[in-house]
């Protein structure tokens, strides 16, 4: 009898089921069921992101978009922190900025905004605010009859930069307190004064024009300061300092305006230029006087300074009225104009 030899059994091997291959792939598995591959991805959240949650944009032009009005973007940003709004198309609103800091307005693409209180307020009020900033836009009041200002500010301090701001009754108050600043811009066609500078208010104003307006500007208890700038075919006084104001202006010109080119009433004072400078401003060609002094006022016109007060209709070019006048280089440093002011 043939003995058949058994066959030898065949051992297979497998991994423990716990291993750490079997939990990884385990693990990896319930990864890609629970989240998507684009949250596993390296990406920025926009909705946490402090760089995003300050920035808005907004289209006043169209209605298919989540934000179509600057007051709306206003209300969903925190205040206190630094934000950043960026303004398409023609905007009809008034706009109330309240306790912000850090805030910038910026037009794109000639943004405009205009009255839609139908001249009960404002076009843009911003009061009890710090660092506010208003970049490139048109900006109208209700027109040629208005009696409300474009732009007021007050207990801020306001940046303004290539701006036009026209059809109010001024084109832009700021007083109570308030500090504003402009850069570039156009103040025009406004029937009160171009800039009110009031109760402790200050304006340091760099390449601005002022133009078409009643006044190009009005210091009362004020100070401006006013820099490579040009006040011109206003219709009233170029620049009015009255109620204890200051006007220092270097390198600038007053022309052209129908009425005095700068009055200097009550107890206020005019500086034309200062003695570390040698360029000078120009007062001249306009329908009255160049500068009228009057009221315990004072007009320093500085040695080294070369100021030009001349060619002015009023009958004198610096004129000093009643009662206690008082100037200095008025006689001498007035580039060849005409006044009736002594001097000791």
């Amino acid at each position: 009898m043939q003995v058949k030899s058994l066959a030898q059994p065949t051992i297979r091997l497998f991994p423990p089921l716990w291993s750490w291959q079997n939990v990884l792939t385990i693990l990896l598995s319930l990864a890609g069921s629970i989240f998507p591959a684009s949250a596993l991805a390296a990406q920025r959240n926009a909705s946490t992101d402090p760089i995003d949650k300050g920035v808005r944009y907004v289209n006043c032009s169209t209605n298919n978009t989540l934000i179509n009005s600057i007051d709306t973007a206003l209300a969903s940003l925190d205040p206190s922190e630094d934000n950043t709004i960026y303004v398409n198309g023609a905007c009809k609103e008034n706009v109330n900025i309240t306790g912000f800091d850090r805030l910038q307005l910026i037009a794109q693409s000639g943004a405009s905004i205009t009255d839609a209180s139908g001249d009960t307020a404002a076009v843009i009020s911003i009061d009890n605010s710090t660092r506010v900033s208003v970049q490139g836009f048109i900006i109208n009041g209700n027109g040629p009859n208005a009696q409300n200002d474009v732009i007021d500010c007050t207990f801020s301090y306001c940046t303004f930069s290539a701006n036009t701001i026209q059809g109010g009754s001024d084109g832009v108050d700021v007083f109570r307190g308030a500090r504003a600043s402009f850069h570039g811009d156009v103040i025009q066609n406004n029937n009160g004064a171009g800039i009110f500078v009031g109760q402790n208010g200050f304006v340091l104003a760099i390449g601005l024009t002022t133009q078409r307006n009643g006044q190009g500007a009005n210091v009362a208890g004020g100070f401006l300061q006013i820099n490579t700038s040009t006040v011109q075919n206003n219709l009233g006084a170029g620049i009015v300092v009255r109620l204890n104001g200051t006007v220092n202006m270097f390198t600038s010109s007053v022309t052209g305006n129908g009425g005095n080119g700068i009055n200097v009433f009550g107890h206020s004072t005019l500086q034309l230029g200062s003695g570390g400078g040698t360029i000078g401003s120009s007062i001249t060609n306009n329908s009255g006087a160049g500068v009228v002094v009057r009221d315990l006022s004072f007009a320093n016109f500085p040695d080294g300074v070369s100021n030009i007060v001349k060619s002015n209709l009023g009958g004198a070019d610096v004129i000093c009225n009643p009662q206690f006048p008082a100037t200095r280089g008025a006689l001498t440093n007035i580039g060849g104009g005409s006044t009736n002011c002594i001097e000791p």
